[in-house]
């Protein structure tokens, strides 16, 4: 589960920029089957989306984030890239959220109430 760090206003990268990284991530693995002195082939690759960021309280997370808008298109972009390489794919946003004390509402429209583990 990689992206969300991406994300961050500095690197100034769109979702799709940064799905081209993980396809660079998934082609080293897919190609490296039959290694130096191995006969194993490659792994099978999972591509997981990282959730959605919520808003983020503090300001300061906010400038370095972009308010986590970035983070809402890159579950479709991983699953165009994973669709496209003909890998599997998950959408950790569908069972997992940021922001724990909030009711979601997902595309099912039922709505959902997080709760805070400790």
């Amino acid at each position: 589960m990689l992206g969300t760090n991406d994300t961050k206003s500095c690197f100034r990268r769109t979702s799709y920029e940064i799905a081209v990284g993980m396809s660079k991530l998934v082609g080293q693995v897919l190609t490296s089957g039959g290694g130096v002195g191995t006969i194993y082939p490659a792994p099978k690759v999972l591509i997981v989306s990282p959730p959605p960021l919520a808003k983020l309280p503090d300001p300061w997370f906010q400038g370095m984030f972009e308010g986590g808008h970035k983070t809402i298109d890159l579950a479709n972009q991983y699953r165009a890239l994973a669709a496209f390489l003909k890998v599997d794919f998950f959408d950790a946003g569908s069972v997992i959220s940021t922001d724990c004390a909030a009711p979601t509402q997902r595309a099912s429209g039922k709505k959902e109430r997080r709760v805070k583990l400790s």
